[in-house]
């Protein structure tokens, strides 16, 4: 039986991708790893966090959410998206197309996989080593953006080159290239210029977890240095005065928004309205849809009422994203996650 990994490896007509989808069911992607334990639970598709440097992809391609949301609109069984729980809310390290699809096609609440709690940068790890195996293909510049990505975060900075290379799914050879381009651009956003005294050597960890001294950058061949002296010469800076030193600034409490109260009035309209149509004599085709669509959309209305963020009570955080203030179906949302911790 074909599962979910294989399952797409380029663009595919929304009729035969619908098949192999709804033949795969549930797929060993959502098996644990070396033991690993993973959780299901559901959140409000809101609460869902996008930190974009967990997609390791460039971008997501449009094609792909249309067929994807056709086919979540036609019952089909998808995998469950992957989160990786950070400051209490969970944040989508797999699935990026299924989560826009899943918008695109109207869901409420999204079945995920807690495949562990930690940082952020432990949640970009884990979403580097996505997509190898399953999914669309990815293009070369997918690749290489995900290797940047894994040099720009503190866990992969420190690895090897055939540790990344693996950890991501690439050649060695790519790695290479990739870490002497970004270390390049490093060194010329540098303001003040190479020392003459050695620099400490750079580490780097291995498959068998034992740090070594990384191979040293080779020089350009372009630069000539001259023998008298490695002191730079003297560059006028117009530094800035005191004055002109931007201060931080604390953003102002934002109040809560005043729409909350008709939120409430147009979920009790609809909820009168849901309790007639039981009283009216309808098809059964469309009785269960003019129910359902009406219990749905009183179900927005109340999830969608502001109120004060439970995480900071007001004192604003990463979870409501510096306001001071959240929808409901958000704050029910970290209020249940806090309970499933333990906090």
């Amino acid at each position: 039986m074909m599962g979910f990994r294989g399952l797409i490896t380029a663009r595919r007509p929304a009729r035969e991708l619908l098949e192999d989808i709804s033949r795969a069911g549930r797929s060993p992607l959502t098996t644990g790893e070396k033991g690993q334990t993973k959780m299901t639970q559901k959140f409000p598709i809101r609460e869902i966090a996008t930190d974009r440097r967990c997609q390791a992809r460039k971008e997501e391609d449009p094609a792909i959410v249309d067929e994807y949301a056709d086919a979540y609109r036609a019952k089909a069984k998808f995998p469950p998206i992957e989160v990786f729980i950070v400051d209490g809310a969970p944040q989508l390290v797999d699935g990026w197309h299924r989560l826009a699809a899943m918008l695109k096609a109207g869901l409420t609440w999204v079945t995920c996989e807690v495949v562990g709690t930690g940082t952020i940068d432990e949640a970009v790890w884990r979403a580097l080593g996505a997509n190898q195996g399953h999914g669309i293909r990815r293009t070369n510049e997918d690749k290489r953006r995900a290797v940047r990505l894994a040099l720009e975060s503190p866990i992969g900075n420190e690895q090897s080159a055939r540790v990344l290379a693996e950890h991501i799914g690439v050649s060695h050879e790519l790695v290479l290239k990739v870490r002497g381009e970004w270390e390049a651009e490093r060194r010329a956003q540098l303001s003040t210029p190479d020392s003459c005294e050695p620099a400490e050597p750079v580490k780097r960890i291995g498959k068998d977890g034992r740090a070594r001294s990384a191979p040293k950058p080779r020089a350009p061949k372009a630069e000539v240095q001259t023998p008298d002296s490695c002191e730079p010469e003297p560059v006028a800076v117009d530094y800035p005065v005191e004055d002109d030193v931007p201060l931080p600034h604390e953003p102002e409490y934002d109040a809560l928004p005043n729409y909350g109260e008709n939120l409430l009035k147009a979920a009790e309209i609809i909820k009168k309205a849901r309790l007639d149509a039981l009283s009216i004599a309808l098809p059964n085709s469309y009785a269960q849809d003019v129910r359902s669509g009406l219990k749905d959309a009183e179900s927005r209305l109340r999830l969608g009422v502001p109120e004060v963020c439970p995480k900071c009570n007001g004192a604003k955080c990463n979870r409501c994203q510096n306001r001071g203030w959240c929808e409901r179906g958000q704050a029910d949302g970290m209020r249940r996650t806090d309970k499933v911790l333990g906090r």
